[in-house]
């Protein structure tokens, strides 16, 4: 999910709408937020329980404390949608 997040990003495939708003926050403090959540999302890999053990690679932007439910929300939009344009169903 993280590597299909980074690579919309990349592309360009996601923008903030002129629409977009927040009912809790202001719009540049809602953007900020978000943005911040995605600067602090990254990879971390643990070791093993054990000396036998592989590591572990964790993504997460839980990193001291700070929230990634956002950009959870926001990679799971980019798998369901890949996955519905992607069915010869929906076309």
């Amino acid at each position: 999910m993280a590597l299909a997040l980074r690579e919309a990003l990349r592309v360009g495939k996601i923008s903030f709408s002129k629409n977009f708003f927040s009912i809790s926050m202001t719009t540049q403090e809602a953007r900020r937020r978000l943005l911040d959540e995605i600067l602090n999302f990254s990879c971390i890999t643990e070791p093993g329980k054990s000396a036998f053990a592989r590591p572990r690679k964790t993504y997460t932007g839980k990193i001291g404390g700070l929230q990634d439910d956002t950009v959870i929300a926001l990679q799971l939009v980019l798998i369901a949608s890949k996955t519905f344009f992607e069915n010869p169903k929906y076309n």
